[in-house]
């Protein structure tokens, strides 16, 4: 049995003027819809992305059957300086591939990352799991920024007794279970982001046992309160929440996030009027972690 099929048109040389007037001709010859294939930059420290205006654009277009032919040509002639190209794509059911490829794996030594969906069938032979649906919210393990924080939080809990610590930016909240499996009794997490808080809950759910505390307002209810803050989160943004880090008046901090090309401006900045302590510092890939001591 053949696949299912779906099919692009993609539109070269569509100026701002033309936009809407080939957009509309486009829909009334069947599209199922239209992309705007933008440029973007990130010209501020929190990595924003801008949208680059172009005179010419370049339209995507999706159609569920083939364009019909006259459709193509009636555009082609009202609109020369077009250029048109028809592809046939097979269509993949994009969730189901990303949950096939996405296996358990190991974090850290002993801690395993299992996908819900896993549950049942992964049993490993020692160490403990932790269940993770990410959804939208950033935390699948898989990245190099996670897994620094995490061999990170494993040093410090080797050495330091640790029992209250404060996730911000906590996205699906593999941080805060890693900690709970490795002995922290006073869990706190917090993300601006309101799908991370949905999910993170519902993965709560898939973890018992923690004591678990959401916070929004986290750096004046828990100044003072907690050994070890940290932060999983672009470089940008940990020197915007600088002064927020300040007021946690923690022992320890673990700051990732910080791509190996900005370390120098960010280590100046962040301990600038601030003498934090370097413990350690970890790098993979173009990413780069550090564990800070506060001074007493």
């Amino acid at each position: 049995m053949d696949s299912p099929k779906y099919f692009t048109l993609e539109v070269q040389g569509v100026s701002a003027s033309q936009e809407d007037l080939i957009t509309h001709h486009l829909f009334e010859a069947g599209a199922a819809g239209v992309q705007e294939n933008l440029e973007f930059v990130q010209k501020d420290r929190g990595y924003q992305p801008e949208v680059v205006e172009a005179d010419i654009k370049t339209l995507t277009v999706y159609f569920e059957c083939p364009p019909a032919p006259d459709a193509v040509e009636t555009l082609m002639a009202e609109f020369p300086s077009l250029r048109v190209r028809v592809q046939e794509h097979d269509s993949v059911d994009w969730l189901s591939l990303w949950k096939e490829q996405w296996k358990p794996f190991e974090l850290v030594a002993g801690v395993w990352i299992v996908p819900d969906w896993h549950r049942e069938s992964f049993k490993p032979a020692e160490g403990q799991c932790i269940f993770i649906e990410p959804g939208m919210a950033f935390g699948t393990g898989t990245h190099a920024t996670t897994q620094l924080a995490s061999q990170l939080l494993i040093s410090l809990l080797t050495q330091k007794q640790v029992k209250a610590l404060l996730d911000v930016g906590t996205g699906s909240g593999i941080l805060i279970w890693l900690a709970a499996l490795k002995g922290v009794v006073k869990l706190f997490a917090y993300d601006n982001d309101g799908e991370s808080k949905r999910v993170f809950l519902e993965n709560q759910e898939k973890n018992p046992g923690a004591d678990v505390t959401w916070v929004e307002n986290w750096s004046s209810e828990l100044s003072g309160t907690v050994d070890l803050t940290m932060a999983n989160i672009i470089d940008g943004v940990l020197l915007d929440l600088k002064s927020e880090f300040q007021k946690m008046q923690s022992r320890f901090y673990i700051f990732t996030g910080i791509l190996v090309e900005r370390e120098a401006a960010f280590l100046e900045e962040m301990q600038q009027d601030w003498p934090l302590v370097q413990l350690q510092r970890v790098e993979k890939d173009e990413w780069v972690g550090f564990l800070f001591e506060a001074p007493s």
